[in-house]
């Protein structure tokens, strides 16, 4: 029986990654242009709500955290 070396061990490793990994590549259903523009759109106008709410906040805020330290000091 031919003994199985570290780095064989490694390069069967290596390729059965690759070929699984091209495997599961091949069963992905991409977007179509279309689809994926909607979705870009949608992505950018929930990021600047966010934008807008995250701000909002921050400027409520640091105006509170002004009248307390008046307050205060």
């Amino acid at each position: 029986m031919a003994e199985v070396t570290h780095e064989e061990s490694t390069r069967s490793r290596i390729s059965t990654f690759v070929g699984d990994t091209l495997s599961e590549l091949r069963k992905v259903v991409w977007p179509k242009r279309e689809e994926s523009f909607n979705l870009t759109i949608v992505v950018l106008v929930v990021m600047v709500l966010v934008m807008i709410i995250i701000s909002g906040l921050d400027s409520i805020l640091s105006a509170v955290f002004e009248t307390l330290l008046d307050a205060v000091g």
